[in-house]
């Protein structure tokens, strides 16, 4: 219960970015590993065994140089279905890391397919890579960015949600099913249009 700790030493001593535990495969975890100016080690790596032994998955990724920041998602509703938000390395003085693509894998990470080229970071991508897939709705996966977008193909095409201020970090789903935002601006809900969701918080 995190009173001890063990070092993975299998994976590689970079910046892991996210980390998942596959849904319906109880076993498996992926790790996305993603130094931000880019390196050989980056990229997707997977256990089989709750994280005792670790592969770097190359199969339908690019090569880790031409990787920086990794953000990942599961889908609840599809077991299997993985998504890995990818931005381009950024340089020396932290431009250039424009988003590198969207990745789908829907067999547990073993391979992967490029979705979407969509440009949503701007040159930002060291700064966020955010990721999230609909609980029930097993085609609708949100990305964040500069601001939100959500497909509803299963990352092939995307809709710009227009959250209320830019630069998005985190998303989780409420009780209700609800997209919450957590962005430089607050929190936001999404259900049909957005809500601002401060009262109480001092930004």
């Amino acid at each position: 219960a995190g009173l001890t700790w063990s070092r993975l030493t299998q994976v590689p001593n970079a910046d892991v970015t996210d980390v998942l535990r596959v849904p319906g495969a109880p076993n498996t975890i992926i790790a996305a590993v993603g130094s931000i100016a880019g390196a050989p080690t980056n990229g997707i790596w997977r256990s089989t065994n709750n994280g005792l032994n670790w592969t770097q998955i190359t199969s339908g990724l690019p090569a880790g140089t031409l990787m920086g920041r990794i953000g990942l998602a599961a889908s609840p509703a599809r077991p299997g279905r993985l998504y890995a938000f990818i931005s381009q390395p950024c340089d020396a003085t932290g431009g250039g890391a424009a988003t590198r693509g969207l990745y789908r894998s829907d067999d547990s990470g073993v391979t992967w397919i490029l979705a979407s080229t969509i440009s949503a970071q701007a040159t930002y991508g060291w700064y966020f890579a955010t990721v999230i897939a609909h609980p029930t709705l097993p085609d609708e996966v949100w990305i964040g960015g500069l601001e939100s977008f959500r497909s509803t193909n299963a990352g092939l095409n995307f809709s710009s949600m227009a959250v209320p201020h830019p630069d998005v970090h985190a998303y989780a789903w409420d009780a209700a099913g609800r997209l919450v935002s957590g962005d430089d601006g607050g929190v936001h809900r999404y259900s049909g249009s957005w809500t601002t969701l401060n009262n109480g918080l001092t930004l």
